[in-house]
C-alpha cells in the first residue's frame, strides 16, 4: 500500500505534465496560425488598395454628363480600357461666392 501512493502521485504528475505540454503546444500552433492569417490579410489589403491607385494621366475625360452645386460629372476612360464616371468637385469659397 505504501508503494501505491507514490506511484499514483507520479502518475498524476505525469498526466498533469502531459496535459500542460499538449495545451502549450496547441496554443503555440494557434498563435502561429493567427500570425500567418494576419500576414495574408495585410497582403490582401495592400493588393486591394493598389487596385484603386492610378495616375490622373491615365484618365481621359470624354463627355460632361451633369453639372450641379457640388461639381461636374464626366464620362471618362481609365487606362484606355474601362469606362468610368468622374466627379470633379467645385471648391466653394467661405461665403459662397
Amino acid at each position: 500500500m505504501a508503494v501505491l501512493i507514490p506511484l499514483t502521485l507520479t502518475m498524476i504528475a505525469g498526466l498533469l505534465f502531459r496535459v500542460y505540454y499538449v495545451q502549450r503546444a496547441f496554443a503555440r500552433r494557434t498563435i502561429i496560425k493567427m500570425r500567418n492569417v494576419n500576414k495574408r490579410q495585410q497582403e490582401d489589403m495592400k493588393l486591394m488598395a493598389a487596385a484603386w491607385k492610378f495616375n490622373w494621366e491615365e484618365v481621359k475625360l470624354q463627355k460632361k454628363l451633369a453639372n450641379g452645386a457640388y461639381g461636374e460629372v464626366w464620362r471618362a476612360t481609365l487606362k484606355d480600357q474601362f469606362t468610368v464616371a468622374v466627379k470633379k468637385n467645385v471648391q466653394h469659397t467661405r461665403y459662397g461666392c
